[in-house]
């Protein structure tokens, strides 16, 4: 079986997963009073993995009205706040697919996490590939995301060398560590309701 066809199914199985819990879970939701979660949601994509599928299948299960553009620009953002959902992590495939550079996707994620700051959008960084979707490249695309950001979503096993919980405390970001992809519906439920 093909590696794409493999990828495939995993993406397929995740979001029958995210499905499936989504409508029964139990677990409390947590209100995040010091987001500004009104105005337009954009998911975007910082390195081309596939988390932003899955994250963009929850976004529709929510039935939330949502930009999705894997190589949104500055540009392309409002200008009178909202949220920006960034997904972190290098995927060399992803990347050629789409038709950029590992330099192209940095110079973007740093006009984006810039341009947001100052007109006052709300930037949601998350990363769900655990540490094999870690490691020089992404690393070098996920921190200037993860360092501008109001919150950081993770896998708990994306943080096995502490990456995250540093970054998180050295620049007093609020961070979701996670057990698994079924839970981030409470997040973004916590976010956008």
């Amino acid at each position: 079986m093909g590696e794409v066809m493999k990828k495939l199914i995993i993406i397929i199985m995740v979001v029958i997963l995210v499905g499936c819990s989504s409508k029964e879970n139990d677990k409390p939701v947590k209100e995040y009073d010091f987001l500004k979660t009104s105005g337009p949601i954009y998911l975007t994509s910082v390195g081309q993995s596939a988390d932003i599928v899955i994250m963009k299948s929850i976004l529709k299960q929510m039935n939330l009205d949502f930009v999705y553009e894997p190589t949104l620009t500055a540009d392309q953002l409002s200008v009178g706040g909202g949220t920006i959902l960034i997904s972190t992590g290098a995927s060399i495939k992803g990347m050629e697919s789409t038709g950029v550079t590992v330099k192209q996707e940095l110079n973007r994620a740093i006009e984006l996490v810039e341009f947001s700051k100052e007109k006052g959008l709300t930037i949601v960084a998350f990363h769900f590939g655990g540490m094999k979707r870690r490691g020089q490249i992404s690393d070098q695309l996920i921190k200037p995301v993860i360092s501008s950001s109001d919150l950081m979503i993770i896998l708990s096993d994306s943080n096995n060398d502490d990456f995250f919980s540093n970054m998180s405390k050295s620049k007093k970001i609020e961070i979701q560590k996670l057990d698994g992809i079924e839970d981030v519906p409470v997040i973004m439920e916590g976010l956008f309701r």
